[in-house]
């Protein structure tokens, strides 16, 4: 079961209706709204929705805020009301300077609080570097009534004889490490050619000598 999620809602649609809005305000950003509602199979439920949010950004960095209301129609008949409010944030660390390096870093947060007082707060920081050959993120989540939290690494390298990443997950009640590679190898009368994943068909030429 998926914390935070109804098990009913991983069951199968029987109707859904979904609407959104949005209007442009120029420099002062934009506004939508959204209301959704859906209906499932297996019993009498029905999850309807809604939220409006509002985005904008300053001086490169962007920010949002988001309040949404939802209510469950449980086989009781009862629609007990759902209602959170998030804020987002995302920094370019290119504000901070013009080094190639922050160019493509950038640090978010996001904070989300609802009505029965939980308080999740999840950060993250990404980025590349090597002309976009490495990549990174790390990011941790909190929350204030036992919620898990989680703390994630991850790092990848794209190269011209092939790639691989690799990353570390923790929580309070798990840890992971994982890593992967992928490339190609090709064997042929000249040797060994190493090179990134190739398709189903592939072709080694040779051409010795030089161009005049």
């Amino acid at each position: 079961m998926q914390e935070g999620v109804s098990p009913w809602s991983l069951q199968r649609r029987r109707n859904s209706f979904q609407t959104q809005l949005s209007q442009q305000l120029g420099d002062w950003g934009t506004m939508y709204f959204r209301a959704s509602r859906d209906d499932y199979w297996g019993g009498e439920r029905t999850l309807t929705g809604m939220s409006l949010g509002y985005s904008n950004s300053l001086k490169g960095v962007s920010y949002g805020v988001n309040y949404n209301i939802d209510r469950t129609k449980d086989a009781n008949g009862n629609w007990p009301e759902n209602r959170q409010i998030s804020f987002n944030v995302s920094v370019p660390f290119s504000i901070f300077g013009y080094s190639r390096n922050l160019q493509s870093m950038y640090a978010t947060t996001t904070l989300t609080h609802d009505n029965t007082g939980r308080t999740l707060s999840q950060t993250g920081l990404s980025g590349n570097t090597m002309d976009g050959k490495l990549s990174y993120s790390a990011s941790q989540s909190w929350g204030n009534q036992g919620q898990i939290s989680n703390t994630n690494l991850n790092t990848g390298y794209q190269g011209s004889k092939g790639s691989i990443s690799g990353g570390y997950s923790y929580s309070s009640d798990m840890q992971a490490i994982n890593m992967s590679a992928s490339g190609g190898v090709m064997v042929h009368s000249g040797g060994i050619t190493l090179s990134r994943a190739m398709g189903d068909s592939v072709a080694l030429v040779s051409a010795p000598g030089r161009l005049a």
